[in-house]
């Protein structure tokens, strides 16, 4: 795993999600408005300078937040970073047992991943669901699968160089 998080320059789909609902009301909302989760995502956005909370109680999407919707989310910006233990979960999700599709029931989670597993759940790359016998699990998303293959990718790339730069092969 990197040791340093990893940079992901992609809108989380919580993000997206966010700007187009903020765009269909005109470019504001106002706070008590937002949604369970979504005052994590106006965090996230405010970092950014994609959105600003103004006074407390209105959410208002920047001039830079219309640009990126303009360019239809495709941006080089820094959009989260991953830290180890979110990426150590989605790992866990992408290797479950019980295969991509079914993810893990809600209580083999461990513990002292939960509240990173309600994160991801947040930013949109894991899903909670409800199976047929009542149990809730939790699995990846479309875009939790992205996140995954990114950073096998850049974990490849990063051995790949290592064993090069070993065998001299690189300067």
């Amino acid at each position: 795993m990197p040791p340093k998080p990893f940079s992901w320059r992609k809108p989380t789909p919580a993000q997206v999600g966010l700007i187009d609902r903020l765009s269909s009301e005109g470019g504001s909302l106002r706070y008590d408005r937002l949604r369970y989760g979504e005052t994590e995502v106006i965090a996230e956005l405010q970092k950014l300078g994609l959105a600003e909370v103004r006074a407390g109680k209105l959410v208002v999407l920047t001039e830079t937040g219309y640009a990126l919707k303009a360019n239809l989310y495709r941006t080089d910006m820094v959009m989260a970073q991953i830290n180890k233990p979110q990426i150590d979960l989605l790992w866990l999700l992408h290797d479950a047992p019980h295969g991509l599709a079914r993810g893990l029931p809600s209580d083999l989670v461990p513990s002292r991943m939960t509240d990173i597993a309600r994160r991801m759940t947040i930013r949109g790359w894991a899903e909670k669901y409800l199976d047929a016998d009542g149990e809730w699990w939790i699995r990846l998303a479309e875009s939790g699968i992205d996140v995954v293959r990114a950073i096998d990718e850049l974990e490849r790339a990063v051995k790949e160089a290592a064993s090069a730069r070993a065998r001299g092969r690189m300067h």
